[in-house]
């Protein structure tokens, strides 16, 4: 509290929270961070909920980037978003929505190997979303047109 962190959190709170489509995320590969602690997401989900009473605004949905069990097992972290090249199995989930949003091999992810992970997701009842990494737009067209289409 009283932070320049804090203040940041909450100017963006107070500025996005009165929308009803706005998501919030403790932070992009914040789990990255060197000191990382969860008591960062755990400030972050305080803040919000007492901004949304303060303000009258609606629930809104937070999730965890952290990769931190204590952080993604939390009571009132909404959903997972993690960073690896695989569909995210549901075990490590915490019950929660989980989903995989950012991964980086090299050499990228072909077409038919990025369905197949949207495909594992979709049987897993996890998600796996299309990052472009280091396709070509060949590539990136043929992957568009194949997680448009439904799973073998």
């Amino acid at each position: 509290p009283g932070s320049v962190h804090d203040a940041w959190v909450r100017k963006v709170l107070l500025e996005t929270g009165s929308f009803g489509n706005v998501i919030f995320e403790d932070g992009n590969e914040v789990g990255l961070v060197d000191g990382y602690d969860p008591a960062w997401t755990l400030s972050i989900l305080a803040v919000l909920r007492e901004v949304e009473a303060e303000r009258g605004y609606r629930r809104h949905m937070l999730g965890t980037n952290s990769g931190d069990a204590g952080a993604m097992g939390a009571e009132g972290v909404d959903y997972i978003e993690l960073h690896q090249p695989t569909a995210p199995d549901p075990a490590g989930c915490f019950g929660k929505p989980c989903l995989s949003n950012e991964y980086n091999p090299d050499p990228a992810l072909t077409p038919e190997q990025l369905f197949g992970e949207v495909c594992s997701a979709r049987a897993f009842g996890t998600y796996f979303w299309y990052w472009r990494h280091g396709q070509t737009q060949e590539q990136m067209d043929a992957t568009l047109g194949l997680i448009q289409g439904e799973c073998p």
